[in-house]
């Protein structure tokens, strides 16, 4: 198996005050973990991170951002393209002709362009979100997928082979709260269904959603709180 005596460690950076999936960096541990790669998960704080800038520098990284993947030292950053790498790397979870592969970039730039519409929330609850993010900006993005999704029967992308971009998808949907959003959208929900069944993945994502269940209590009592200081 590739990457079977290879030693791979995944850099991301330590979020506090949030749940421990937000951002980047789950998307390649997703990744990791469905195809079954050992690997250590590395979460980096402000004061390691200068360390990690100039490591990265040393192997000619100048866009110095996280996540990177490293494999037996050898060091790459970027998200897609690290996805990309791997599927490369796994003869999965990318296309099987180059009319798929640019179908696959093109709904991960799709994915990219959903992220700068939501991310300025990460660090806000739930109930601190305004409803018409939901309404204007998530729902109609949502309806792209779906559409994307039913073309070809789903539960993925490119119907029952599973693709990096399907991981992208599934996060996106948990980084935008939108997980929970999912009425009268089959195809997006059956895609989810089918991500969280994986074998590799369901009991990972079983004790995500009790983290997450944890922290909606936590929104709630500070939701009471501010109305009471209000």
């Amino acid at each position: 198996m590739v990457f079977e005596n290879q030693t791979t460690i995944l850099h991301y950076f330590k979020i506090t005050g949030c749940t421990s999936t937000l951002a980047l960096g789950e998307n390649i541990n997703l990744m990791l973990k469905d195809a079954g790669i050992p690997f250590e998960y590395i979460r980096h704080t402000d004061d390691d991170w200068p360390d990690m800038q100039e490591k990265l520098k040393s192997q000619s990284i100048f866009s110095l951002t996280l996540p990177a993947l490293e494999v037996d030292g050898i060091l790459m950053n970027k998200t897609i393209p690290i996805m990309r790498y791997l599927a490369r790397m796994l003869g999965q979870y990318g296309g099987s002709s180059e009319a798929e592969w640019q179908y696959l970039d093109a709904l991960a730039d799709a994915c990219s362009d959903w992220r700068e519409d939501y991310r300025k929330h990460y660090y806000l609850d739930d109930w601190q979100i305004p409803e018409d993010h939901f309404t204007k900006v998530t729902f109609p993005i949502l309806q792209s997928f779906e559409q994307a999704l039913e073309a070809l029967g789903g539960p993925f992308v490119l119907g029952e082979k599973i693709t990096y971009v399907d991981i992208l998808i599934y996060h996106n949907l948990d980084d935008d709260h939108a997980l929970t959003r999912l009425q009268g959208m089959p195809h997006l929900t059956r895609l989810v269904e089918a991500l969280e069944h994986r074998p590799n993945l369901k009991d990972y994502l079983l004790q995500v959603k009790q983290e997450q269940a944890l922290d909606a209590i936590a929104m709630a009592k500070r939701a009471a709180a501010a109305k009471a200081d209000a």
